[in-house]
């Protein structure tokens, strides 16, 4: 496994975002692994998401 920054896409409620993920990540498969710091960066994304499907909804 190897330390990288790799994409992901969330999808919420008909919306979705690419980011950068970082983490461990296995050359032989495509598992990985996440750190508690690393999700931070999916949890902020997720909550981006929400608030632009908030506010298209109130739209």
């Amino acid at each position: 496994m190897r330390r990288d920054a790799r994409p992901m896409t969330l999808d919420y409620k008909g919306q979705s975002i690419t980011f950068d993920m970082p983490g461990w990540y296995c050359d032989a498969s495509d598992q990985s692994i996440h750190t508690g710091e690393d999700m931070k960066v999916s949890d902020r994304m997720l909550n981006q998401l929400k608030r632009q499907s908030s506010q298209q909804a109130e739209n």
